[in-house]
């Protein structure tokens, strides 16, 4: 299954995800679908809405409620990204995991050429019919892509 994740990347896939699906949820009051997909290097998540409409990284005043999901993401991934989706769209993001070799995670701003700017898809992770991908919607259903 690849390197345990340590305490930071654990962290920041657990906000990081749950600020895409909030993100999907609250913007198109229906269900989303989410993909995880771990490899040895990354766990990458994608989710996958109704509106076609790309999200963008907005300035939130420091009295603003929201308007930082995206800049987190942005901070705090390896990569992320968008495209489009027959469904609508798909935002993504990756967070590296530890070396087989080292119990260090690398840095995330300086592992990627994409980090810190959208990429409109899918490397270095596997595509969602990989084996081992998992899929999961917000309205119970789960399932496994085909190998």
């Amino acid at each position: 299954m690849g390197a345990p994740l340590d305490d930071e990347a654990q962290c920041n896939l657990e906000l990081l995800a749950g600020e895409v699906i909030a993100n999907a949820v609250t913007h198109t009051e229906a269900p989303c679908a989410v993909f995880v997909l771990r490899t040895d290097r990354r766990v990458r998540v994608e989710v996958t809405d109704v509106d076609a409409e790309f999200p963008t990284p907005v300035r939130a005043t420091p009295d603003d409620e929201g308007g930082r999901g995206l800049l987190l993401v942005q901070a705090l991934s390896a990569a992320w990204g968008r495209r489009p989706d027959s469904a609508g769209k798909t935002v993504w993001f990756e967070v590296a995991v530890a070396s087989a070799s080292s119990d260090s995670v690398a840095s995330p701003r300086g592992s990627c050429p994409q980090a810190g700017s959208p990429a409109q898809d899918g490397p270095p992770c596997s595509p969602p019919d990989a084996p081992g991908a998992g899929l999961a919607t917000l309205d119970g259903s789960t399932g496994h892509h085909a190998a």
